[in-house]
């Protein structure tokens, strides 16, 4: 699985890097033989005005299943990798078992 980390107004310091790393890891890691890639788009949307502006874009590339998009938006730019993940990870969950009942309910359907 490839993370790829990127930001438009600010520089991506290791602490970042390290965090996000370790939030994709705990919250997609037990899907990695499924995700070929992750890639986070980190934004500021006020810049120095403040307020609720930490963007937060992930999108996850699983094989043969096409994307997840997911974005959080809060004041602190932690915050908003670790919602983003989480959410990303509730629908990579939804999405990996829908595939499964799918292939589960056509194998009974041929075997029938």
């Amino acid at each position: 699985m490839t993370i790829n980390i990127h930001s438009n107004r600010f520089k991506i310091t290791p602490a970042i890097r390290t965090f996000a790393e370790e939030a994709v890891e705990s919250h997609l890691g037990r899907f990695t033989s499924r995700i070929q890639s992750v890639t986070i788009r980190l934004s500021d949307i006020n810049g120095l005005r403040g307020g609720e502006d930490k963007r937060c874009s992930v999108t996850v590339s699983l094989a043969r299943r096409g994307n997840v998009f997911v974005e959080e938006t809060v004041g602190d730019l932690y915050a908003s990798i670790a919602k983003a993940l989480e959410c990303a990870s509730q629908v990579v969950t939804r999405e990996v078992e829908r595939r499964q009942n799918s292939r589960t309910k056509t194998d009974k359907d041929a075997v029938a």
